[in-house]
């Protein structure tokens, strides 16, 4: 709980450190001031959506104006409001916005807010345990802090993952460089805050050296008078003695941290404290450990519950609706028993002729494909290596000009791109690593493209009709992106539900009216010639969206 509990808090103070930013929220009015409380600290729901509503019109107030510093503030809280009642993918969506936002601002404040949004990923990615993708973001945090202390916040943030991974050997030597990093900067809080986590990485890792960090955390905790500092150091030294079967010191330590949550006035502390000491066996204290951890659990789904309730009602009148059809389909089909006679004919009819008509579509396909594999080979074979056989025989002459040649090279390159774009997939081979390769390799400088649960999916319950579909769908998705959205970023998620395969694109490009052009009609043809559904969502300034169900 303290790992996670601390980490926010840092993510606090780095919101708040800089000033322009935090004293945004501090010179406004009494209620402006409640509602940036209220989305760093959620305790009271209906108060938490009023907050959040009175960011939002804010947010699109300052966009219309193109007043991005502000803009880019309101989307900042946010997307924190959001974290912390664990609504993670709205605020991830939050954040990749920002991120596409802070390319419009031109403040000097802008390299601060970069840094505090990767920040923010990494945190999010953290506690969805997208390790990796967490590590990822915090290093590019890193790159864009300014001051050792910064880099020391970030690096510690580093540390706590590596921990999670069991990595104790590169996360203690993050925590040391970082405390290097503070030798000449007066910041004893923070000093003491990665001794402490460097003597209890050490304690996971049997290593020797944990019990002198721990107590020199202590000392510098001890001067700085810091109760929550002190009750984690108590905490840990509790944990240790216990590792070193020091049962009387183990319990003189977690009796101090309990003593600590008192002064402190949160149950959650109490209820930490506690743990440690019916792990000591300790049958009193079990008893109201035991009361403690039901009383949390309780209150704690009370309020998830509170949240769903205001944050989802839209969601809860679609069920009722929904089930409201449900119930007049049911009529329907009682009544349809009066007709079942002629209603079986026409079904029978009905379903040969779909099943023609699907059988059809399904030729169709596997012809197209052939045709593109056909297409792809000889413009790769041909067309493409011949313009650069030509290019290279012109190349050794001294009077061709120059831009005759960047034309032909021109040329070379889009055969080339011509050919990827309707390459084939290769059976027999594994498709998860072919699929990979393809959509990294529209990766650019300017374009990242993060995937979501792709090893999770068993690839080989699929028909090769089926993966050959997907493949040329997402690589015509991608290769649309980079002629027309104008996008930085593109997230491909995929996710099985109820036996149905769920690809969700979305992008942070340019948006605009969805217009049906040949290739959205061809990537519907084909995903409906595999029985699939897809739809397309696309506003101006807002990116574009596609959902494809299998």
């Amino acid at each position: 709980m303290k790992n996670t509990h601390l980490s926010f808090l840092f993510l606090v103070f780095s919101f708040i450190q800089f000033p322009a930013i935090g004293q945004q929220a501090i010179n406004k009015d009494t209620t402006v001031a409640n509602y940036y409380k209220v989305l760093l600290n959620p305790s009271n729901p209906s108060t938490y959506n009023e907050a959040i509503r009175y960011y939002t019109n804010a947010y699109q107030k300052n966009l219309k104006q193109k007043n991005y510093t502000q803009a880019l503030y309101n989307l900042e809280l946010l997307a924190i409001g959001k974290f912390n009642i664990g609504a993670y993918n709205d605020s991830e969506t939050l954040l990749v916005a920002a991120l596409k936002l802070t390319k419009k601002d031109t403040a000097r404040s802008t390299t601060a807010t970069r840094k505090r949004i990767y920040y923010q990923l990494s945190l999010l990615y953290k506690n969805l345990k997208a390790y990796d993708k967490s590590l990822t973001l915090q290093r590019r945090s890193l790159a864009h802090a300014e001051t050792g202390t910064d880099s020391a916040q970030i690096m510690i943030t580093i540390s706590n993952v590596l921990r999670e991974q069991q990595a104790y050997t590169p996360a203690s030597d993050t925590l040391k460089y970082a405390f290097k990093m503070l030798k000449n900067i007066e910041s004893n809080y923070l000093k003491a805050y990665i001794l402490d986590n460097l003597g209890y990485t050490e304690l996971l890792a049997k290593n020797d050296s944990s019990l002198v960090h721990l107590h020199e955390s202590l000392a510098l905790r001890k001067k700085l008078n810091d109760p929550h500092g002190l009750f984690s150091n108590y905490r840990h030294l509790a944990l240790y003695h216990k590792q070193a079967d020091n049962l009387d010191s183990a319990n003189t330590y977690a009796m101090q941290a309990l003593e600590l949550s008192y002064q402190i006035e949160d149950p959650e502390y109490e209820h930490e404290a506690l743990g440690i000491l019916v792990n000591l066996k300790s049958d009193t204290l079990a008893q109201r450990f035991k009361f403690l951890s039901d009383s949390i659990n309780t209150v704690k789904q009370a309020n998830r519950n509170t949240y769903a309730a205001m944050e989802y009602d839209v969601e809860q009148e679609q069920q009722k609706t929904q089930q409201a059809m449900l119930e007049n389909e049911r009529q329907k089909r009682i009544n349809t028993l009066y007709l079942s006679g002629i209603v079986l004919l026409l079904v029978m009819g009905t379903g040969g002729l779909v099943w023609m008509q699907q059988r059809k579509k399904t030729r169709l396909l596997k012809t197209i494909r052939q045709t593109e594999a056909s297409i792809s080979k000889k413009v790769h074979d041909g067309l493409a290596n011949d313009t650069f056989q030509v290019l290279s025989e012109l190349q050794n002459l001294n009077s061709v000009p120059e831009h005759i040649l960047d034309r032909l090279d021109k040329i070379y390159i889009e055969t080339r791109n011509i050919s990827k774009d309707h390459s084939p997939l290769i059976e027999g081979a594994n498709f998860k690593d072919q699929l990979t390769s393809r959509l990294n390799s529209y990766k650019t400088e300017e374009l990242s493209i993060i995937t979501r649960n792709l090893d999770q999916i068993d690839w080989t319950v699929f028909s090769q009709l089926k993966k050959d579909t997907i493949y040329m769908v997402l690589g015509e998705l991608l290769t649309n992106a980079k002629k027309h959205s104008e996008a930085s970023l593109i997230l491909l998620s995929f996710e099985t539900k109820n036996k149905h395969l769920h690809i969700n694109y979305s992008d942070n490009g340019i948006g605009g009216p969805v217009i049906k052009g040949n290739g959205m009609q061809n990537m519907e043809f084909r995903i409906r010639a595999i029985k699939g559904t897809i739809n397309f969502e696309s506003e101006s300034n807002k990116g574009f969206k596609v959902q494809i169900v299998l």
